[in-house]
């Protein structure tokens, strides 16, 4: 499998051009604000990906073969030698370009194929035997898709995948009434990259709002959950992050190009709910709600948020 390729299945802008063109290509991912990447094909083996969230770059890295290397922009040139390369501009959900950008930064740990829902279902059922984490990149002739599993559970709001109709969150097998080969590829993140500590950051404050809210409804009803709701989202509306709060679970679909501004962004929402629940039942029965749910959160998560003091005693 070639794991260069990316979402073969949404339309994509494809030229030949110079450095001079490559420019004027990330001027326009600046000036639009748009997610999304630029591929500079070398040779059949060989690429060099851009990456862009919403407009701001989000790294630069060199794939050969099975293996990808962060690079600087200034370093394009020791790579590129011809004057023209074959370049692939393709603008992304912020969802896919935030997991693209947890792709490149991983390590691939095993290869596999599957033909079908039956077989795909023995895949993951073997990773949860395993208690597995770790990334996975699907290709088909139909379909492409970047899935992560927590101990072998497919985390839906960080899975997507590209058809002819568009991106999908579903995985795409019930579409087709033919058998669809796929190879998959399961990656392992590095513990310290910083599309992984964005990531583990973004499930520890997904996980950590809805336990929050959860219990708060079981706490006040629905009603009262829905105020703090309305007045948490209406907090943060100004940023214009896609970041909110809807039933009792968090709705992040924003690529944060740094872990610092993804902090902001969750501490801003973090400590509105945390006045609201202190207006609705009181500090202490608030404090008291916070931190039970935060006990309940699994270890890395909670390493997470404490190194950037999004904890219980913050939100008071």
């Amino acid at each position: 499998m070639d794991t260069t390729h990316f979402f073969r299945q949404v339309s994509a802008d494809q030229f030949t051009g110079s450095m001079a063109y490559l420019e004027s290509q990330q001027a326009l991912f600046h000036s639009d604000q748009t997610s999304g990447m630029i591929k500079i094909q070398i040779n059949p083996a060989e690429c060099i990906i851009l990456l862009y969230a919403r407009g701001n770059s989000a790294g630069t890295y060199h794939l050969s073969g099975v293996t990808c290397q962060p690079i600087l922009l200034s370093e394009i040139h020791t790579f590129w030698t011809d004057s023209n390369a074959s370049f692939t501009t393709l603008v992304l959900p912020d969802v896919a370009g935030r997991l693209i950008w947890l792709r490149l930064e991983s390590q691939m740990q095993s290869q596999s194929q599957v033909r079908n829902v039956v077989e795909w279902e023995a895949w993951i059922n073997a990773r949860k035997a395993e208690a597995q984490n770790g990334l996975v990149q699907i290709a088909s002739e139909y379909f492409d898709g970047l899935v992560y599993l927590q101990a072998g559970e497919v985390v839906k709001s960080e899975s997507i995948f590209s058809t002819d109709r568009g991106f999908q969150s579903n995985l795409p097998f019930s579409q087709y009434k033919q058998a669809v080969p796929c190879e998959l590829v399961l990656f392992s993140p590095p513990l310290y990259s910083h599309a992984n500590q964005t990531f583990v950051l973004r499930r520890g404050v997904s996980d950590w709002t809805h336990l929050i809210l959860d219990r708060y409804r079981e706490m006040v009803g629905q009603k009262l959950l829905q105020i703090m709701i309305d007045q948490s989202n209406m907090s943060i509306e100004p940023w214009q992050w896609q970041v909110q709060l809807e039933g009792t679970s968090l709705w992040d679909q924003h690529f944060f190009p740094n872990l610092e501004t993804a902090v902001k962004a969750y501490r801003a929402l973090l400590l509105s709910m945390g006045e609201q629940s202190s207006l609705m039942i009181g500090n202490g029965l608030s404090q008291r709600l916070v931190s039970e749910t935060y006990d309940r959160l699994i270890q890395a998560e909670k390493d997470s948020l404490e190194k950037h003091r999004l904890i219980p005693a913050a939100l008071a």
